[in-house]
Order: C-alpha cells, then structure tokens, then sequence
C-alpha cells in the first residue's frame, strides 16, 4: 500500500487562549503553537506525534513543554503512581508475574 502523506487532524478538546474546543488541528498546528509560545521552549512535531498518535483528542496537558512534561511525570512516580519495589524493578502483578515466568523458560 503506497504512503499517504495526508495531515492527521485531531479534535482540540478543553480550555486554550489560541485553540478553540471542539475544532480539529494538525500536529504541526499544534506544535508550531509551542514552539513559538512555550517558554521553557516547545513541542517538536515527532514528539507531539507519539503524544497524540493513540489519541481521539489533544487536551491542554499534550501541549506542555518537554520540560514541564517531565517534572510533572517525577511527581507522579514520588506520589506513588508508579511504586517501586527496587530502583530499576518495578512492582509486577501476578498475571504479569507468572507471564514473565513463562517467558523465562528454555525451550
């Protein structure tokens, strides 16, 4: 199947000074906004890409810079979002467990 290189629209959902809600967008759209407006410097289209790639709406946290987007993930690791058993292991569930011992198996 030959490539398209058609722009992925994405609907605007939430409160903005520039983007309306409801109105759909491009990811360039998008990341022109925050590269000319983010002060801690802005968005670049690959980046807002994986952000919007799965989706059905941007919202106001997609438009943050990379930057703030990281600080905001550490807090929620530190709040107990995402706890740890370990530094580099992270606290699996059972079915993830028994999986993993599947896995682990040689043939």
């Amino acid at each position: 199947m030959p490539a398209t290189n058609k722009p992925r629209w994405v609907v605007f959902k939430g409160r903005h000074p520039y983007f309306e809600d409801g109105v759909p967008y491009t990811y360039a759209m998008y990341s022109d906004w925050t590269i000319e407006n983010n002060e801690d410097g802005g968005v670049i289209r690959s980046t807002m890409k994986g952000r919007l790639g799965a989706a059905y709406y941007c919202e106001p946290k997609h438009l943050m810079s990379v930057k703030t987007f990281k600080e905001k993930a550490k807090k929620r690791a530190l709040s107990g979002f995402c706890k740890k058993k370990d530094d580099n292991k992270i606290i699996e569930i059972k079915p993830e467990s028994l999986s993993s011992q599947w896995l682990r198996k040689k043939l």
